[in-house]
């Protein structure tokens, strides 16, 4: 997953955060700021919790500053943190909720795997984009004769 932070009065930062591959310290840390196990930290960073959200992006710019404390981590707006997932994240949500028997109508689950299928379609579009892009020859742009 990208985890992409844009302050309006800054330079954009992007990191690529897999849940699984962090530290059981790092873990630890995150857990005792939140309240909560990893795995609901993780959860409800994907569902979208404000809180969840502001202790991730603290815990990422841990990475590159190890003394930053809670309490000085950016007080951002809400469309200044961007989480995208690749076609497999989404892919594996889908799974989930497709397999899942409670808390959702038919009419509810029927919508959310059809927003899911469109967020695939856009993370597979997005993915052979970057491949194409990343085939040019750097500094040139394509051009109609080519």
């Amino acid at each position: 997953m990208l985890v992409t932070y844009k302050p309006e009065d800054g330079e954009p930062k992007t990191w690529e955060w897999i849940p699984g591959r962090v530290r059981i310290s790092e873990c630890a840390i995150a857990e005792k700021v939140f309240g909560k196990s990893w795995e609901v930290l993780v959860a409800e960073v994907q569902q979208g919790s404000a809180q969840a959200r502001r202790v991730l992006l603290w815990h990422l710019q841990r990475r590159e500053h190890p003394l930053l404390r809670f309490e000085d981590a950016p007080d951002f707006y809400a469309d200044e943190l961007l989480i995208e997932y690749d076609a497999s994240e989404l892919r594996a949500m889908r799974d989930g909720v497709a397999k899942s028997s409670g808390g959702m109508s038919v009419a509810e689950r029927e919508m959310a795997l059809a927003a899911l299928d469109t967020e695939i379609a856009v993370a597979e579009a997005r993915a052979s984009l970057a491949a194409i892009t990343s085939e040019l020859p750097s500094g040139k742009a394509a051009s109609s004769s080519d």
